[in-house]
């Protein structure tokens, strides 16, 4: 079977910047969502 991290690795670049780009975008017009994201987002990465 293969692993996600394997299967994600071409364009993993391209998933970043997808995410911090709708970091910003939600960020800009709902800050709470926003902190919320990045929360998830920090959690997401890390574990």
């Amino acid at each position: 079977m293969t692993s996600a991290i394997s299967l994600f690795s071409p364009v993993e670049a391209d998933l970043h910047l997808l995410a911090e780009n709708l970091k910003q975008l939600v960020g800009a017009r709902h800050p709470i969502l926003y902190a919320a994201a990045e929360h998830l987002w920090v959690e997401a990465e890390s574990g």
